[in-house]
């Protein structure tokens, strides 16, 4: 199975506006755009995303590109870290979105350790995929938040973060993409790229 982890497009926080739900910014809805563009070619089975605004719209920009893409599912498990667990979505916010939004789960998952949600994350979302060595490839599309991400990431190649935090460069838009597969009976992960941004152009990279 493929796995692609996206980051959300710029949004509007990192352009100075303090919101709790920030949308994309018109930046991060052109950078948006062209990671659709580049990801035109993969046959999404699944799209899920963080139920913050900016990492729906990412994912509907995805979809949008899609010959036939799924419905996206907004979860609250793929929330930034240290969302509040009282936070609710703005559905209404949310632009028409053709191929549909699933929303499920609720907050209260968000205020669990990263590391353990990240693990509970891929059991979830993309481990349900990869069945065995006779299957079909599949891909999968998680577009989420820079540090989240981060833990999406150290969960796959089974690091425990240290003191609990871990990094890694996520740029907005970037793509990092996993093959999972089985060998032997035991579940492997190969890393393919890391905060790819080659479809974007430099004066687009934040």
């Amino acid at each position: 199975m493929e796995l692609y982890l996206v980051r959300h497009g710029e949004s509007l926080a990192q352009t100075g506006a303090d919101l709790s739900d920030p949308p994309l910014s018109a930046l991060g809805r052109r950078q948006a755009r062209r990671l659709g563009e580049a990801l035109a070619g993969v046959r999404f089975d699944a799209i899920f995303c963080s139920y913050l605004t900016r990492a729906v719209e990412t994912a509907a920009a995805v979809a949008a590109l899609q010959a036939a893409a799924p419905p996206i599912r907004a979860e609250a498990l793929l929330a930034e870290c240290g969302a509040p667990a009282s936070f609710s979505p703005c559905i209404g916010a949310f632009r028409a979105i053709p191929q549909g939004l699933i929303l499920s789960g609720d907050a209260g998952p968000v205020c669990k350790d990263d590391a353990a949600r990240a693990e509970e994350c891929l059991r979830r979302f993309a481990y349900p995929f990869v069945e065995g060595e006779d299957e079909p490839v599949r891909s999968v599309l998680i577009a989420a938040h820079g540090t989240f991400n981060a833990y999406l990431f150290a969960a796959l190649i089974g690091v425990k973060p240290e003191l609990g935090r871990v990094t890694v460069s996520q740029g907005n838009a970037c793509v990092d993409r996993f093959s999972l597969y089985y060998e032997q009976g035991a579940l492997r992960v190969r890393l393919r790229c890391l905060n790819d941004l080659s479809h974007l152009p430099p004066e687009m990279r934040t």
